[in-house]
């Protein structure tokens, strides 16, 4: 049943942002920008940049600790950003790689990028370079080797020695070269780094430094997964022609999103998002030891209120649902002597296009389809709300979840009903999978309540600027603007006439009418509340570090560009400190990009900088924004606040440039 709650009254009651300001007796730990820098798309022939805003220009980073430098992958290019001065970072080189690069990660001697083929269904591989040395005569990013992985390479990690690099193959279906819907096994790579870099130098073939571990072991006994919570998600639903669903078997569906190794480099972490498991793999026998469930969310229980309802409000609401967690970014860490593992809830949804021999599917439903179709074991006030579209109706569930394998009239009917995501994020304690803490609604309740113009958001359509920039590549604020102003304001107008005519227009194809990027002609809160009905928030990434004693955790929201700070010290009762949004927010995308004034918006990429790895000797957070093709610099520091222990008011300020939040009660 649905259990309505004020919004600022359950902020000030709870006082503790759903009973996470438990006593820390330190000062909050707070984010302080000292640089952004904008990154180009691409470059013209003539060797112009071209800022480009939602073109990836800056998907994912790592730190160098050795050069202080930054390795930043984004669109076709991968970037040496120097941050020996962390206020005024600068290109050191830029190197043209043949595709788009997915990831990028430094250890010791190499750097590694992975890239995936065209169309992704086949092989990708993994660039092996040189570190960075800043020392040297000339700026380089020396190839060493590329090596082949499986279809698809997303993630990729070293162990902690350096000697093996590790790829989390993806391996999504895409139509291939005579037409048809392919669907690859998902898979791990494991290279030797020195046995491919001794194959390259030597003109050799650098396959054999790579093995390969699959899942297909799961195919000779699907349902000890399954029952346990494991997803499988597509078994061949819309197939057709001479496609085989018989060849759609359970480890084809199993897609590896994201790896991280163990401490001690014998265990590696994959995480299969879409099927909503977490598999270990055993890097001495080479073999997936288990894979097991992230487990589910409780809407109904106290403190996981969420907004499912388009109507241009914030509410949050109680609902007898259960959300499936469907981490992006996993992060390992040790307390005690236990290992825990920390998740980003974001949720995900498979979509397949239509194809040769695949008509479109989806595997989300709407509330409304969903109407009619439940059994009893549904609460019945959700069974109602179904049909409501001031209530559940716009809703997104799964279709493939919860199915109680009856039918009515040829449609499947459904014992539970599952959302995408936990708009929050969660630890684990790794031996077992036992959940020890869960962020509840904070996200979307601190959101809604102090940052709301960016309350369940959406990202805006891509726009690049018209004209060479007067500084390419600056660090904010030491350029004005990326092209000239008054040409913009003239492309804006010219984008609002043209929004008009489309939206009036009864058939705007037939007369040749484009609608216009909606970074033109909208602000950050014109798309307000869009996400709710589908994944909210959607945690995007977590990095975890140490001030001082310490330990921090800091997560980032795709759908608003808000990045919230965590005290974990004690990973039972987490700590709230402070929440950001590093930006302006009272213009058009398009005026704020061209600014430089815009948020890191899809902040993808985060790296926690150690006071002992860091140029400046104190903590730092690196991030990397995907859509605004961003990297900015936080110093990682303590706010001086006096306590408000009776009331637990936050203090929030927005001056225009930024706007944060920082708790008043971790002192009490």
């Amino acid at each position: 049943m649905a259990r309505d709650h004020s919004f600022r009254a359950l902020i000030l009651a709870a006082a503790c942002l759903a009973e996470i300001l438990a006593c820390a007796s330190a000062d909050p730990v707070v984010l302080e920008r000292i640089s952004q820098t904008y990154l180009p798309f691409k470059f013209s022939p003539a060797g112009d940049p071209i800022f480009c805003l939602g073109e990836a220009a800056a998907e994912q980073l790592v730190y160098d600790s050795n050069a202080q430098v930054l390795y930043v992958a984004g669109n076709k290019l991968l970037r040496v950003l120097d941050i020996e001065d962390p206020a005024n970072p600068s290109t050191a080189i830029t190197v043209d790689v043949p595709g788009e690069v997915t990831d990028v990660f430094w250890c010791g001697d190499y750097v590694a990028a992975t890239i995936p083929d065209e169309p992704a269904a086949l092989p990708g591989s993994v660039f092996i370079f040189r570190s960075f040395d800043r020392t040297a005569p000339e700026a380089a990013l020396d190839l060493l080797a590329r090596v082949q992985t499986g279809a698809l390479p997303d993630a990729v990690a070293f162990t902690p020695d350096c000697a093996k690099i590790l790829v989390a193959n993806e391996a999504e279906p895409a139509t291939v070269a005579d037409g048809s819907f392919f669907n690859p096994e998902g898979s791990v790579s494991v290279i030797d780094v020195a046995a491919a870099v001794a194959a390259a130098e030597a003109g050799g073939d650098t396959l054999a430094a790579a093995k390969t571990v699959d899942f297909k072991f799961v195919n000779d006994d699907p349902e000890s997964l399954t029952e346990a919570g494991v997803r499988w998600v597509w078994r061949g639903q819309g197939l057709g022609g001479e496609a085989d669903p018989e060849g759609e078997t359970f480890s084809k569906d199993l897609e590896p999103e994201q790896i991280v190794t163990s401490k001690d480099g014998t265990k590696a972490y994959i995480n299969l998002q879409e099927n909503n498991a977490l598999a270990v793999l055993d890097l001495t026998s080479m073999t997936i030891e288990s894979i097991r469930s992230f487990g589910v969310k409780d809407f109904s229980a106290e403190g996981n209120e969420l907004d499912l309802v388009e109507d241009g409000k914030v509410e949050l609401k109680s609902w007898a649902l259960s959300g499936l967690l469907q981490p992006d970014v996993i992060k390992t860490f040790e307390h005690d002597g236990q290992v825990y593992i920390a998740t980003a809830n974001e949720g995900d949804i498979k979509e397949y296009g239509e194809d040769q021999n695949i008509t479109e599917w989806l595997e989300s439903r709407e509330g409304a389809e969903l109407a009619g179709l439940t059994t009893d074991k549904v609460d019945s006030a959700v069974a109602e709300a179904l049909s409501d579209e001031g209530e559940l109706a716009a809703a997104v569930f799964t279709g493939v979840d919860g199915l109680s394998g009856e039918q009515v009239d040829g449609n499947d009917t459904y014992d539970e009903l599952f959302l995408f995501g936990g708009r929050s994020f969660s630890i684990f304690l790794l031996e077992d999978m036992s959940l020890v803490y869960d962020s509840g609604s904070d996200f979307e309740r601190v959101i809604g309540t102090y940052f709301n113009w960016t309350y369940n958001t959406d990202d805006p359509a891509g726009w690049c600027t018209q004209a060479p920039p007067p500084m390419a590549e600056s660090a904010f604020p030491n350029a004005e603007a990326l092209m000239d102003p008054d040409q913009l304001e003239e492309v804006i107008i010219k984008a609002e006439e043209d929004a008009a005519a489309f939206a009036q227009s009864p058939d705007p194809e037939a007369e040749g009418l484009e609608e216009p990027s909606n970074a033109l002609t909208s602000k950050p809160s014109d798309t307000f509340d869009v996400e709710s009905t589908s994944k909210g928030p959607q945690p995007e990434a977590i990095e975890i570090g140490f001030l001082g004693d310490r330990r921090i955790l800091i997560a980032t929201v795709e759908k608003g560009g808000v990045l919230f700070v965590y005290d974990i010290s004690d990973p039972a009762a987490p700590v709230w400190q402070s929440a950001v949004y590093p930006g302006a927010h009272g213009s058009t995308f398009a005026e704020l990009y061209n600014s430089m004034t815009l948020a890191d918006i899809d902040p993808e990429g985060l790296g926690f900088i150690s006071a002992e790895d860091s140029p400046i000797d104190e903590p730092l957070l690196v991030v990397s924004g995907a859509v605004s093709g961003t990297v900015s610099i936080y110093k990682i520091t303590t706010a001086e606040i006096e306590d408000d222990c009776p009331a637990g008011e936050p203090i929030f300020e927005d001056d225009g440039k930024k706007a944060t939040l920082i708790s008043t009660t971790t002192n009490c």
